[in-house]
């Protein structure tokens, strides 16, 4: 295959992949917990709500925090993959929130389910 042929299929692949993602989706998030509850931890989701709102460049950002549900399947780790429960988090620390699907966080949308949390030393 020669380097043209090779550079289109890549193009190609990318723009497709582009298109199955909506602009602004992440699948982790790194923050730190706010406020935190026995199922659900509080996070400041500002900058990637402020992203989504199309807001002039001019205005000032409003601060947003969102809420990260922790159910049955939600896995708890340290950054070295041991396992943790909820009880090593805590109001301040700084966290990974992995999400099973990218997730568009907006200032309608800002609920959302972990598949997995790791908690930074």
């Amino acid at each position: 295959m020669n380097k043209i042929s090779l550079f289109i299929i890549m193009l190609s692949t990318c723009l497709i992949m582009k298109g199955c993602v909506t602009n602004n989706s992440v699948m982790t998030l790194d923050t730190i917990i706010e406020t935190m509850n026995e199922n659900k931890l509080i996070i400041n989701c500002s900058v990637e709500v402020n992203l989504n709102n199309n807001k002039n460049k001019n205005e000032n950002s409003l601060g947003y925090l969102c809420a990260i549900v922790i159910n049955s399947t939600t896995k708890l780790v340290d950054s070295s993959g041991k396992p943790l429960s909820l009880d090593n988090f805590s109001i301040g620390d700084s966290i990974r929130i992995n999400f099973l699907k990218p997730v568009n966080i907006t200032e309608e949308n800002r609920q959302f389910d972990a598949f997995e949390i790791i908690l930074f030393q």
